[in-house]
């Protein structure tokens, strides 16, 4: 009977998957399905490798462990940053798009899985700041593959390969430019320090240039790019 319960609940998930992953190629800027199958996700052996490949970096091991957050952009803390800095970047860009800061809500024993998948979301908003990304499809692409290409996280994956069917047969002319913008974004990834190492919250009052420049540092991913 176990069994059978296992069965029916892994069918759940893999309609639920395909559901939510259809409603994302049809409209790729779907927040509320990109965050459903995300969560779907969590518990499958390709987030095993994704946890696994982000504590391979000692640094972001370590906020791992500490379940690192400050509970998500701090808006009205950053509207004090001045001109120039991240913090200042940031509450830009979230007032030009009306975005919302996504915060972690931090319960009491979380695991490791949950804390990595919020905590990617969390600063979602402030990477598009690091790397001089929009939100345009081409610019989704990128950041993700920047996650992607440092930890072959399976949602990140998911929004690349999205990126390119959506692409293929709304608007195949696109392709090349996005083509580029995903392999750009694989090649930033693998040169920069992981973006789950470095505490961006306690930049936000720091010249923009000091994050990127941080960020910019060799990677401990670089000599394992292949996956050895």
């Amino acid at each position: 009977m176990a069994s059978f319960y296992k069965f029916i609940k892994i069918v759940k998930v893999i309609f639920a998957g395909i559901y939510y992953s259809l409603k994302i190629l049809i409209i790729p800027k779907d927040i509320t399905s990109i965050l459903r199958l995300g969560d779907l996700l969590t518990d499958t052996k390709a987030f095993d490798h994704c946890l696994l490949r982000a504590k391979s970096d000692i640094g972001a091991r370590q906020l791992i462990g500490e379940r690192y957050t400050q509970g998500g952009i701090l808006v009205e803390t950053i509207k004090h940053a001045p001109a120039g800095t991240l913090g200042a970047a940031v509450l830009a860009h979230m007032g030009k798009y009306n975005l919302n800061s996504y915060g972690l809500i931090m319960k009491s024993g979380v695991s490791e899985r949950v804390y990595l998948r919020e905590r990617q979301r969390e600063i979602h908003d402030i990477l598009h700041c690091v790397f001089d990304l929009d939100i345009e499809i081409k610019d989704e692409a990128k950041l993700n593959a920047i996650v992607m290409a440092q930890v072959y996280s399976p949602i990140a994956t998911l929004i690349v390969s999205g990126s390119m069917i959506h692409t293929l047969f709304k608007s195949p002319s696109d392709l090349p430019v996005l083509v580029d913008s995903i392999i750009e974004g694989v090649e930033i990834g693998r040169r920069s320090a992981s973006i789950f190492s470095i505490k961006w919250e306690e930049l936000m009052f720091e010249p923009l240039d000091v994050a990127k420049n941080i960020v910019a540092k060799k990677s401990a991913f670089e000599a394992t790019s292949l996956g050895h």
